[in-house]
């Protein structure tokens, strides 16, 4: 946005990274804790007077309907308002009170086609919405050559998820030793993204489930990631068995890389894997289906290849920043 030479603003509930990196590129913070009941008001007040202040005309909102104050503030100030929903839990619950809110934007984003009917149903039928798939910024990604393998050398199965049980790692350490028992031996290596509610205690329970399966040499339990392209590096491919919704968002980083993806069929995975191209899609919690799909790429490292290949240009394609960019200033021109 900066390079397309728009004016950007932030409002933060809280200090911290985000906050700092922020200053770094030179564009304006403001913190304002979150507040209900009576304060909200306070804050409604305080925001309306920051657009004012900095000529906002537009406000792009990624909170969830229930925090109205900014969008309320916004058209008190006489600007307009993008909301932006991501996966169908950020949907609100259909009230009177989301719809009055959603009727505030002059327009809401869905990343899917599959989210559009519940997104009417919580925020009515009048509302003004519009199907833009997520983005990625592909500089940050560069497509990666497959790795180097000598003869024999077993491949490697990559996963990056939250320590939370919806993330499906029982499920993958099932499918890699019934691999491992059919004779089809490949290395795992699990790898989180930052902190959850559960992790100390469903990282033991995943520890303790590397050590039943007897393939504790081949099965690494690594810690955050920094460097997720070295960590794609690594890896021939890459497995996001979620249980339920998912951002999609480590299976978009993966296809940026270059890395074939088998995904389970749940909204945020289904709408960024193509099956059969760019990686396979499986049902949820099905491991016989999720055995399967590895057995047929770890038999071809010629056919990972191909996938992790089509992955790039299937991101660059419909993922891209920068298309992302022109759709939203199709919506919003000056």
């Amino acid at each position: 946005l900066l390079a397309r030479r728009r004016e950007v603003i932030a409002v933060l509930g809280a200090v911290g990274p985000l906050e700092r990196a922020l200053i770094a590129l030179g564009i304006p913070v403001s913190i304002l804790p979150p507040s209900s009941g009576p304060g909200g008001w306070r804050s409604i007040w305080q925001l309306r007077q920051l657009f004012r202040r900095y000529h906002v005309r537009l406000l792009y909102a990624n909170d969830t309907l229930g925090a109205g104050a900014p969008r309320l503030a916004m058209r008190l100030a006489g600007g307009r308002i993008c909301w932006r929903l991501y996966r169908p839990g950020d949907l609100p619950l259909p009230t009177a009170s989301s719809r009055w809110h959603a009727r505030l934007c002059a327009q809401i984003q869905v990343a899917s086609l599959c989210m559009v009917e519940a997104a009417r149903a919580g925020v009515g039928r009048w509302a003004q919405l519009r199907v833009t798939p997520p983005a990625i910024d592909l500089a940050a990604y560069p497509a990666l050559p497959p790795p180097q393998r000598k003869q024999g050398e077993r491949l490697v199965i990559g996963m990056l998820g939250s320590w939370e049980p919806r993330s499906g790692h029982e499920l993958l350490i099932r499918a890699v030793k019934i691999l491992h028992a059919g004779g089809r031996s490949a290395r795992l290596r699990l790898a989180s993204i930052g902190p959850s509610a559960e992790e100390d205690r469903y990282r033991s329970v995943i520890q303790g489930a590397v050590t039943a399966s007897g393939l504790a040499d081949r099965i690494v339990i690594e810690g955050d990631i920094r460097d997720l392209s070295g960590f794609l590096a690594r890896c021939d491919l890459v497995v996001a068995p979620w249980l339920r919704e998912s951002t999609g968002r480590f299976a978009l980083e993966a296809a940026a890389c270059g890395r074939p993806i088998i995904a389970t069929r749940v909204p945020g995975l289904l709408e960024i894997v193509d099956d059969g191209h760019t990686g396979l899609l499986i049902p949820p919690n099905d491991v016989a289906a999720l055995t399967d799909a590895l057995a047929l790429l770890l038999a071809s490292p010629a056919l990972c290849a191909e996938m992790g290949r089509q992955a790039r240009i299937r991101a660059e394609e419909h993922f891209s920043l920068q298309a992302y960019l022109d759709a939203f200033e199709e919506a919003f021109p000056d």
